[in-house]
């Protein structure tokens, strides 16, 4: 029996009770117990016996009795109680894993929008916000994103439509003015070419201003200011003689700004009316597909 194969290795190794509860991390009544047979040690329990007697299993089973079980039932035993320890090891983990889950996480910005606190890295936003940095939660960011699209959305939309308005109000001021050059003039070749054409590059002019989304405003301005000219300052004689001179050459200089403003001006219309027309198709164009593109004042 397994209870006499126990304490007979017990003996022959010198060990007492007490020896071997230590040696096993179990309690002297526990090894008194399994010498007694009133309680029949566990597998892991048997492994370690036979490891400290130096032993195989089956001599401390001594299978010759009948109602011990064999080696490999022992190994059977000993390998599902190995399974049993991992799948207790895994359970342990997974409860530790949530009990972390449920620990508090640590706050790290306040949503700028919604105030509600950012917990994670991914769902926070940096944004400046009158010169100062601020944070806003992804869901905020892409809220705000929306609003902007819609309101230039509706900018876009709305200078398309003034452009139409006011492009098509100048035309017809264009196609006036046109057919007073053929009532005047007669219609000649120049006449009737300026009534066509005329009020169709005017309406492309007036609609690439208002569209913004191209660069002949940016164009018409920059060639207008070409027309704008600091005069010298002048060195007069506190006298009637240097003071006519000078009110006279203010004069000349008050009249050479006007003519260099009317020429720039006329040269910019005269470069941009024609160039608008081959600009404003992409510009309507884009426009429509891209509203986002349309600089806003």
């Amino acid at each position: 029996m397994i209870s006499e194969n126990i304490k007979r290795h017990r003996a022959k190794n010198n060990l007492t009770q007490k020896d071997l509860a230590e040696l096993l991390h179990v309690t002297p009544q526990a090894v008194s117990r399994w010498e007694t047979g009133d309680v029949e040690p566990s597998i892991g329990a048997i492994n370690s016996l036979a490891r400290i007697f130096q032993i195989t299993v089956d001599e401390l089973l001594n299978a010759e009795g009948g109602n011990a079980p064999s080696a490999s039932a022992v190994s059977e035993a000993a390998a599902s109680e190995e399974t049993v320890s991992n799948i207790a090891k895994h359970v342990a983990e997974e409860m530790i894993k949530k009990s972390n889950e449920s620990q508090p996480k640590p706050v790290l910005a306040v949503c700028d929008s919604c105030k509600r606190p950012i917990y994670d890295g991914k769902d926070m936003v940096s944004k400046t916000k009158g010169g100062a940095r601020c944070y806003v939660c992804a869901a905020c960011d892409k809220k705000e994103k929306q609003q902007q699209y819609k309101s230039q959305l509706y900018y876009s939309d709305g200078q398309r439509k003034k452009s139409y308005g006011w492009g098509a109000a100048l035309a017809i001021v264009a196609l006036i003015i046109g057919i007073v050059l053929i009532v005047t003039q007669g219609a000649k070749s120049y006449t009737i070419a300026t009534t066509v054409a005329l009020p169709i590059l005017t309406f492309t002019f007036v609609s690439c201003l208002f569209l913004k989304n191209n660069f002949v405003g940016e164009m018409f301005l920059e060639i207008l200011s070409w027309g704008f000219v600091k005069f010298p300052g002048l060195i007069f004689t506190l006298d009637l003689d240097g003071i006519v001179w000078v009110i006279c050459v203010k004069a000349l200089f008050f009249v050479l700004g006007i003519l260099l403003a009317v020429l720039a001006l006329l040269l910019a219309l005269c470069l941009c009316l024609p160039i608008s027309l081959f600009v404003y198709p992409f510009a309507i164009k884009r426009n429509i597909a891209n509203p986002e593109l349309t600089e806003r004042d």
